[in-house]
């Protein structure tokens, strides 16, 4: 059993202790031999605090020959009162008290459910899941006092589980569902299920005396009543019932009795009694429901372990009291329950009764037909309440009392007052009234309650009362809009009108208040002089709450002989006959200027503005165009038509800006615009005017409103000028083209017909000579010829550009070759002759001795150039064979009389590079390289880019390197050329494996060993090399797609050991393609 001595009788986690105990002794002789010993007083004790606490539960086993499995195993319960147990892990169980509501929701829980003395655990709406990994691993206990209730749930586990009940503990079932649960009752334990579902078993113990009562419910399985159990089944489906030892089992059924009263009405409150058929004992009664249906609970079947009795055989009567008489039914009936039989199911029985001399009125009213009139209520104003009273009886109703109240619940609501009808005929209605005044700004809820007290009876009370929630509003409060005035026929409204015309006054009303209002009046009043005339409206309209009326006064404007105002007013609700919040906005008024019919045209300050280009950014300077924009009213009452409207500048008033001609209506204005293309530069604030009815055709009625002054602040002219054309030298009597654009100071927006532009040829700032001054073109532009006089000096003078009337100007330097100071031709010109003399001398002796005493070729051994005609080198003494030149593209030494190289296959051409075209060449690849970094400075420096520019970047840039540094390197670069073989000391390509002469293979030993002379190297920077020395050792790979080009012909000397050097100069190998033709050999004949 894996207990010991220590752990013998000592219950476990789950308060389990497993005990044998003997029952009986048996011997072998003759019947009766065995002696029972199997009655034990069963003791638990639980000491806590030191202080031990014990109870004792006596039980006794089946006396021998009990010897089935039945008999072996009992389970008895010893209840230790006056103590608890620790509460358990909550991880593990569910404890409760303290009272706990699981609601609207799905609950899981994977332990054990205790619901304790004086705890109720209740299920509401919830479905609560027991998760279990084997069967009936989890119990839910109710233990003690404990409830556990269940109302609109499930309890739902996929593993059977149990729900034991305990002590006094209470299960409540209603409406619910209990999949793979069983219930175990104990002890005197109660358990009621009322339309519940249960596919588990309910079992109570042996010794259970269980109360069980179960209505209206589905159980699976056949319920087990032991013990003394008293079990009451009412409508209920179950396979059978199981009745044992002193249990009994009392099987239920329904009786309905519908009552109906003499009209044939369904008669509610009637007294339904049940007695038993045989002996007339009364067994129950019930009252009819508001459908006049009593259901009567009654016994058919009484089960007991021994057996069943049948007892469900009735008689039934009902009574009904009106105003103080008994009416009893016409009849009994004798009604008969189904007996027990199994399956049990539900089953009820239906009978009538009536009660004839019962003929009642039924008064009723609705929420419906209730209603206020008006049905806006507004705050201390009186209204009317209504209510429509039905009689839905059989006979009519006198004197019928209709009470109205006010108040939140009709317990606590105040009488308004009561309402008496004579008469309420069977099957019509009466409407009730009662006024009513609110006294409070506030949702009010009214009530009306007929036949209050029952001072007649009727088939039904649930219906004499009803209410209705009303709002009473605040006030209303009418505000009365700006008023406008409008001429018969137009859309606009004016502020002055000529006399004799037709115009409609109009004024939006709008109600503030919270109350609607409507038939209410509107009055107009006009003043004019003397005399005053009154106009009235009645607005029929309901306005609401911010609603907005408009008020239309149709007004004959009278004709005056000179301009006379007229003042208006209009009044709503102006006798105060409607209650509103506040009167203080009830009026409006406005004045009308009543024109005569003679034109006045208005211009004043106030009326006139300058427009800065379309989007008023245009700066006021010379050559930029804004526009003077004036609104010109015509405060007369004749419109001629056409008026002028003349701008202009107030210094030059003869030669105006523009002048329009416009349009303008009685009382109206019209805009006139006119463009002012600025032709000033000087900065200033000058003043500029605008004149109505500049022509002076028209005899106004006010001549002094026509003409108006303002300032107008132009800003100086500041330029650039961008001057282009000139060379840095010119001659005594050239002409210079100075071009020139004339740009807005810091833009690039042109100057556009700028007058005084002129150019002049200055010397240390004296005027030599100047242009005359012209205007700019709209591109802001100028080209001008300035003739150099023929007499003119020699020197450093400067181009000006200015322009008339403004400071800025442009100066730039240029040398002009004149004549020299005193007569005779000019130093400078001697100077000239003799440098050319000079170079033609050198030149020739130069040509003299490259091609009449030979041409200069690099020595092989030492790089010394010298004579081509040279056996030996004078620097260092080598002697030079002859007949052999060098390959420039592979290094290999070949037959001078060679068209292509054996040794990389490139054919020569015949013509030597000079020095020039050497230089030219590398100069261009000196500028492809630069011009990379040129795409750098164009994105860097944005517009300010120039090829001066460009070179302060490229200078300033750490991969600067100038042309001259770059050369070197090129050169240095080509100087690496090829080794020499170890054997005959020919030099071979790098890349060569074999002598191109001797055929000495190269091998590894290549690597380490000398590679003989070091490679001829070209002259220095500073030395000025013979024209056709070209050195070329190396060429840069073709890419692909790229077109080989010929490799350049090199004119180099090789030493032989120690005796003779080839002395052939090296031919240049021709393109891949062909081109170039065949080479000619260089010899020292050659001129």
């Amino acid at each position: 059993m894996g207990v010991d001595a220590s752990t013998f009788g000592v219950t476990g986690p789950s308060g389990i202790a497993v005990i044998p105990l003997l029952t009986d002794l048996i011997s072998g002789g003759e019947y009766p031999n065995s002696l029972y010993v199997g009655t034990f007083e069963l003791n638990g004790t639980v000491e806590q605090d030191s202080v031990p606490y014990s109870s004792t539960e006596t039980f006794s086993f089946p006396a021998y020959p009990a010897m089935t499995s039945a008999d072996q195993q009992f389970e008895v319960t010893v209840d230790v009162e006056g103590i608890s147990a620790e509460s358990p892990d909550t991880a593990r169980w569910l404890v409760v008290p303290p009272d706990l509501l699981i609601e609207n929701m799905e609950y899981y829980h994977a332990g054990d459910v205790i619901v304790a003395s004086d705890g109720t655990l209740t299920l509401r709406n919830a479905v609560f899941r027991m998760v279990q990994t084997f069967a009936n691993e989890r119990t839910i206990y109710v233990d003690g006092t404990a409830n556990f209730v269940v109302e609109d749930s499930q309890i739902v586990s996929s593993l059977p589980v149990n729900i034991i009940v305990k002590g006094s503990g209470a299960l409540e079932i209603t409406n619910s569902q209990l999949s793979g649960v069983s219930i175990v009752a104990m002890d005197d334990a109660e358990i009621v299920l009322n339309g519940a579902t249960i596919d588990g078993a309910i079992t109570t113990s042996w010794d259970s005396e269980a109360r069980i009562a179960i209505f209206d419910s589905l159980l699976v399985q056949s319920p087990e009543l032991s013990g003394s159990t008293v079990c009451q089944v009412t409508n209920t489906s179950a396979p059978s019932i199981v009745v044992l030892d002193n249990a009994m089992a009392f099987i239920y059924r329904w009786i309905h009795i519908t009552i109906f009263d003499g009209g044939d009405y369904p008669l509610e409150g009637a007294d339904v009694y049940a007695r038993f058929y045989v002996n007339e004992t009364f067994w129950t009664s019930t009252t009819t429901d508001s459908s006049g249906i009593a259901r009567l609970k009654s016994l058919g079947t009484i089960l007991t372990s021994t057996g069943s009795t049948y007892v469900g055989q009735y008689r039934v009567n009902a009574s009904y009291w009106s105003d103080g008489i008994e009416h009893v039914s016409d009849t009994n009936v004798s009604v008969s329950v189904l007996p027990y039989s199994e399956p049990l199911t539900e089953n009820a029985t239906f009978a009538v009764l009536t009660i004839s001399s019962v003929m009642l009125p039924d008064l009723a009213v609705s929420s419906a037909e209730m209603w206020v009139e008006p049905s806006d209520v507004v705050l201390n104003t009186e209204c009317t309440i209504f209510a429509r009273v039905w009689n839905n009886g059989e006979v009519q109703a006198d004197e019928v009392i209709v009470d109205f109240y006010v108040g939140d619940t009709l317990d606590t609501a105040e009488l308004i007052g009561t309402y008496v009808t004579d008469v309420v005929s069977a099957g019509s209605f009466e409407d009730a009234s009662m006024l009513w005044t609110p006294e409070a700004i506030d949702s009010h809820t009214l009530w009306v309650v007929v036949n209050d007290g029952a001072v007649f009876d009727e088939r039904t009370f649930v219906n004499n009362n009803a209410s209705i929630v009303v709002e009473a509003l605040n006030y209303a409060d009418l505000e009365t809009g700006p008023l406008e005035f409008y001429p018969v026929g137009l859309a606009n409204a004016v502020t002055s009108i000529a006399g004799g015309a037709e115009i409609v006054v109009t004024a939006d009303l709008t109600n503030h208040g919270e109350a609607p209002i409507s038939d209410f009046s509107v009055r107009m009043t006009v003043t004019h002089g003397i005399t005053i005339e009154t106009f009235y409206v009645t607005v029929t309209d309901v306005l609401v709450q911010e609603e907005v009326y408009l008020l239309e006064f149709a007004y004959s404007v009278p004709i005056v002989t000179d301009n006379t105002e007229f003042d208006f007013q209009i009044a709503a609700n102006p006798a105060l006959l409607i209650a509103e919040t506040t009167y203080a906005n009830n009026n409006e008024s406005a004045t009308l200027t009543v024109l005569d019919i003679r034109e006045d045209f208005k211009v004043s300050i106030e009326d006139v503005y300058i427009q800065y280009g379309l989007d008023n950014t245009t700066a006021p300077v010379y050559g930029r165009t804004v526009t003077i924009v004036a609104n010109i009213y015509n405060l007369g009452g004749t419109d001629p038509g056409n008026v002028s409207i003349e701008f202009g500048m107030s210094l030059y008033p003869e030669v105006p800006i523009a002048t329009v001609n416009i349009s303008v209506e009685p009382g109206m204005s019209h805009e006139a615009r006119a463009d002012f293309l600025i032709n000033i530069t000087d900065g200033d604030t000058y003043s500029l005017y605008v004149m109505a009815d500049s022509g002076y055709l028209y005899a106004e009625k006010n001549e002094t409103n026509n003409y108006v002054e303002f300032d107008f602040v132009i800003d100086q002219l500041a330029i650039d000028f961008d001057v282009s054309g000139l060379s840095t030298e010119y001659e005594a009597d050239d002409t210079i083209v100075v071009d020139v654009i004339i740009t807005y100071a810091g833009t690039e927006t042109p100057v556009p017909l700028l007058r005084g532009v002129s150019v002049e040829l200055r010397l240390d700032g004296a005027s030599i000579v100047s242009s005359d001054e012209v205007y700019t073109t709209a591109e802001g532009a100028i080209s001008i010829n300035l003739g150099i006089p023929p007499e003119i000096e020699s020197g450093t003078y400067s181009i000006v550009c200015v322009v008339a009337g403004l400071d800025e100007s442009d100066e730039e330097p240029v040398e002009i070759h004149g004549t020299v100071s005193g007569g005779g031709i000019p130093l400078l010109v001697w100077i000239v002759v003799i440098g050319a003399i000079a170079a033609v001398v050198i030149g020739f002796t130069a040509y003299t001795y490259v091609y009449g005493l030979g041409k200069l070729v690099e020595c092989g051994e030492c790089g010394e150039f010298i004579p081509a005609a040279s056996k030996r080198c004078p620097k260092c003494g080598v002697e030079f064979e002859v007949g052999t030149m060098k390959c420039s593209e592979c290094g290999a030494w070949v037959p001078s009389e060679s068209s292509e190289c054996p040794n990389c296959g490139v054919k020569f051409v015949g013509e030597e590079i000079g020095e020039e075209d050497y230089l030219e060449n590398m100069r261009k690849e000196y500028d492809e390289m630069v011009s990379k970094y040129r795409e750098l400075a164009k994105a860097e420096l944005g517009k300010k880019f120039s090829d001066k520019k460009f070179e302060e970047w490229w200078v300033a840039q750490p991969t600067y390197i100038s042309f001259d540094d770059w050369l070197a390197k090129e050169e240095e670069k080509r100087k690496e050329g090829p080794i020499a073989c170890p054997v005959c000391g020919t030099l071979n390509p790098k890349e060569a494996t074999v002598c191109s002469k001797c055929g000495t293979v190269f091998g590894a030993a290549k690597e380490t060993q000398s590679v003989g002379p070091a490679p001829p190297s070209p002259p220095s920077a500073g030395a000025e090399p013979a024209p056709s020395l070209v050195v070329s050792q190396t060429q840069s790979p073709i890419e692909p797609g790229q077109q080989q080009q010929a490799a350049p012909k090199m004119v180099i000397r090789r030493p032989i050991d120690r005796k003779v050097v080839p002395k052939k100069i090296i031919k240049t190998p021709i393109s891949k393609n062909g081109s170039g033709g065949e080479g000619t050999e260089d010899t020292e004949e050659q001129q």
